[in-house]
């Protein structure tokens, strides 16, 4: 009973027969994830659960039949018959109807073709490292209307600023006809008058009421202008007053969009998001971190509700100090140009879109990794930071230290731990990958810690004496989940995402001066470019990373890099992800891969010397 289970020798030797369904019959999908690691590769072996989990939001018949249709499509015959032998079915006769044949012979050899298919599903395209890189662009475009065009009682509502943008626009708007709805912060929801309201920016029934109000009086708007981030405070990189100012931005484009989905609203909505010092156009100007994750909301609310389009302005600030009817016009015009571009800058006159363009990854002989140095990695004991970590054992004898929330033995326990539990077991495979980072001459220390904790942070620090002096590089890899549609989160969810990301980056950039390691490298996602559905906190946070590894490379000249990795397929917070929304196969690249990327491609390093240019 004590003896270990072999639970992996035992599955792979199932596992032979190339057409096996492995069922998991209890609660829970722990059997079923093991089971998935063994024949990751096959598209005809399926390991499934047949109890539902927590996050299935039908009836558990519903699930159980699913699953049986997936056992039915990987070629299994099931006794229908006897699912259905207690109901007294009865066949239903239907009218009869004259088909004429007709015949459509495919010109192709379609038995090739499907060989041809298969063998592209297993053939893994290898693409070079140099080629991997891609940045971030602004291009001008040319735009020369500064007229606005007149209507007919048109709604369009504004969410008003402090700075005076709001009623330059409410001017504007009103001459041409519009008849502008504006929106106030203040206490709690309530009307000043027949067109201006006041709504609590941190009450999200306030948004409800304001939409249930418009709808009775027939004031519901097609156009949205909010401005609540425009902005003249300066930011202090807390992050208390992070959370506070996610009401003006973030959260209050998520209160919107699920006050018209709690209202089933299927007119189509345009917002028109407006700030300043959010995006840089050259070198000098500056990003307030804060409102990054603006961004994320702009990005996946459009995905999540088909009848909502969304669109970023972000203006400079001279827009603030100066009105100028031509340049205020030229804003308003993008009121009527069609949606292409979802992130557009404004400096003066001039107009700018943002582009993801394809650049060479820089040669790089660096040495970064010192022997005998001290490297930092948060999220260390997760399957991205041990690639990571043995990454930089393999380039000199070094000391690492790892974080993680989550319990790990001691490492006088490692040895009884694995005899004990067995090679399979998860913290067991941890152990193992770790004995062969100090087989390289390196030296690992596993340490407890939620690295959003300022004081289990100083506590740490004190206790194994690693102050600023000490440590030369930090790898920021922490992370949780995403996994929820916007109209089933609240707050709360959203904040529990950006913890350990957005907060753990304050706290370190708080403990340790950047400016004087060697490099700090902040393990991102493609997500914040190319977002997915039900992860709009995921998105913000990694939007944020990014811009803040542009702000600081620009502003104080540190090796800051933010890198936005895609899935990888094995390991890592999109894998997870995948898992609560849907149980299907995803082709991502394989940790392999991205182990050969990183040791023989050396990608980190090229990373690191990597321009600043975004």
């Amino acid at each position: 009973m004590v003896s270990p289970i072999r639970f992996l020798q035992g599955i792979e030797s199932l596992t032979q027969n190339p057409r096996m369904i492995f069922l998991e019959i209890g609660a829970g999908r722990d059997l079923t994830l093991m089971t998935r690691r063994v024949f990751q590769d096959s598209l005809q072996q399926k390991s499934l659960s047949l109890i539902p989990p927590e996050n299935w939001d039908d009836t558990d018949d519903h699930y159980f039949l699913h699953q049986l249709g997936r056992i039915w499509l990987h070629g299994h015959n099931l006794k229908w018959k006897k699912l259905y032998a207690r109901n007294q079915n009865r066949k239903i006769p239907l009218p009869t109807y004259s088909f004429q044949h007709d015949s459509y012979w495919p010109e192709t050899n379609v038995y090739q073709t499907i060989n041809e298919i298969k063998t592209n599903l297993n053939t893994e395209k290898r693409i070079k490292i140099t080629d991997w890189g891609f940045t971030f662009s602004w291009e001008r475009t040319g735009i020369t209307n500064t007229e606005l065009s007149t209507v007919s009682r048109r709604t369009i509502l504004i969410f008003m600023d402090d700075c005076g943008v709001g009623c330059h626009f409410d001017n504007l708007l009103s001459g041409k006809g519009y008849d502008v709805i504006k929106i106030f912060k203040g206490l709690d929801f309530s009307p000043r008058s027949k067109n201006e309201f006041q709504i609590n920016p941190k009450l999200a029934d306030d948004y409800n009421r304001l939409l249930s109000h418009l709808t009775q009086f027939n004031l519901l708007p097609q156009k949205i202008l909010h401005l609540w981030n425009i902005t003249q405070q300066s930011n202090n990189n807390r992050w208390d007053t992070f959370v506070e100012s996610q009401y003006d931005g973030y959260f209050s484009m998520q209160f919107i969009a699920r006050a018209i989905g709690k209202q089933n609203l299927t007119s189509q909505f345009s917002f028109f998001v407006f700030n300043n010092n959010l995006q840089t156009i050259n070198d000098n100007e500056r990003i307030r971190l804060e409102k990054s994750t603006l961004l994320g909301a702009i990005k996946v609310i459009p995905k999540e509700y088909p009848n909502i389009s969304c669109r970023n302005i972000d203006i400079s600030n001279s827009y603030l100090t100066k009105f100028n009817e031509k340049d205020y016009c030229r804003l308003l015009h993008e009121l009527e140009l069609e949606n292409i571009h979802q992130e557009i800058a404004y400096r003066g006159s001039f107009r700018w879109v943002k582009k993801v363009i394809k650049i060479p990854l820089p040669k790089s002989d660096l040495p970064l990794i010192k022997p005998g140095a001290t490297y930092l990695l948060t999220g260390g004991l997760g399957g991205m930071g041990l690639v990571l970590a043995r990454f930089i054992a393999e380039h000199a004898p070094v000391k690492l230290l790892l974080t993680g929330r989550s319990f790990f033995p001691l490492k006088k326990d490692w040895d009884p731990w694995v005899q004990k539990q067995g090679a399979d077991d998860s913290i067991s495979q941890k152990i193992l990958k770790l004995k062969e980072i100090e087989n390289l001459g390196s030296t690992v220390v596993t340490i407890q810690a939620d690295c959003a904790d300022l004081n289990a942070m100083e506590t740490i620090i004190k206790k194994y004496r690693i102050g600023i002096d000490v440590i030369k590089g930090i790898i920021h890899a922490a992370g949780i989940a995403d996994g929820k549609f916007i109209q089933r989160r609240d707050d709360q969810d959203c904040l529990k995402i950006m913890l350990p990301k957005i907060k753990g980056l304050y706290v370190l950039n708080q403990l340790f001066s950047f400016s004087k390691l060697d490099f700090v490298v902040i393990c991102s996602s493609i997500a914040s470019v190319i977002p997915s559905v039900g992860q709009i906190a995921y998105c913000a946070a990694n939007i944020f990373f990014d811009n803040f590894a542009v702000e600081n490379a620009l502003g104080k000249h540190v090796n800051v890099k933010s890198i936005s990795w895609d899935m990888w397929k094995d390991v890592g917070m999109g894998v997870r992800t995948l898992e609560e929304l849907k149980e299907q196969r995803v082709a991502g690249l394989f940790i392999k891969h991205r182990e050969a990327a990183i040791k023989k491609g050396s990608l980190i390093r090229k990373q690191l010397k990597f321009s600043n240019e975004r």
